[in-house]
């Protein structure tokens, strides 16, 4: 009789394919929660810009209500206090105690639509107005009516622009109403 122990022959441990089962399954709950963290993070993204626009679209409705000119802004910076509003007979400009004041720390202004690398807290605000005439104007200076806004934002969850309006801010028509970037 050999000195050997009975249960020698069962080895102990895992094998080579539970340790392959173990990986697999680690791997697959690994992608998911990337995904769904991906899901997540563009639905905060996009949340943010939509509250951005929203809280700039307010903003301009003030201004139209309370502001020096009693029309929309020409530029998304008459909110800000980043530029003087054009007003007769003297320009103004605004402060954090007007209603309508945005600090300009919480939003970045673009002439550009905003993208995935730029869009959660930025906006396009695009001033829409005409010039009393059947003639579309050039630029916003030729604009003798502000009567709405475009205001962009980023949708990352659908990887596109979406456009907030406010006053008449469809184009055309008579006089001819035009959008242009502030």
């Amino acid at each position: 009789m050999s000195i050997r122990n009975k249960n020698s022959k069962h080895r102990q441990g895992f094998t080579i394919v539970d340790l392959l089962i173990v990986v697999v399954v680690i791997a697959i709950l690994a992608a998911i929660t990337i995904v769904s963290y991906n899901g997540i993070t563009n639905q905060a993204n996009t949340s943010s810009a939509a509250s951005t626009a929203a809280i700039v679209k307010k903003k301009a409705e003030l201004f139209l209500i309370d502001g020096p000119t009693k029309s929309y802004p020409r530029a998304a910076s008459y909110l800000t206090g980043t530029a003087d509003i054009v007003t007769q007979p003297v320009n103004t400009r605004t402060s954090p105690s007007n209603t309508w004041y945005v600090p300009p720390t919480n939003i970045t202004i673009s002439q550009y639509i905003p993208n995935a690398s730029n869009g959660k807290n930025t906006i396009s605000y695009y001033a829409c107005g005409h010039k009393g005439t059947g003639a579309p104007p050039n630029s916003i200076a030729e604009m003798s009516t502000i009567t709405g806004a475009k205001i962009f934002y980023y949708d990352f969850s659908k990887s596109q622009h979406i456009i907030l309006e406010i006053g008449n801010a469809v184009q055309g028509g008579m006089p001819y109403i035009y959008c242009n970037p502030s």
